[in-house]
């Protein structure tokens, strides 16, 4: 079994936007501590 390629991509797709929310995000807040990890494993 593999996983659908739409999927895979969605995936890709959403961990893309919470690093670019979170750089927007951090270039205006940088006291906000960074915790990379948050982006890419979902509870």
């Amino acid at each position: 079994m593999t996983i659908p390629l739409e999927q895979e991509q969605l995936r890709l797709y959403r961990t893309c936007i919470c690093h670019l929310e979170r750089h927007k995000i951090a270039s205006y807040i940088t006291s906000l501590p960074e915790r990379p990890t948050d982006c890419w494993r979902r509870p």
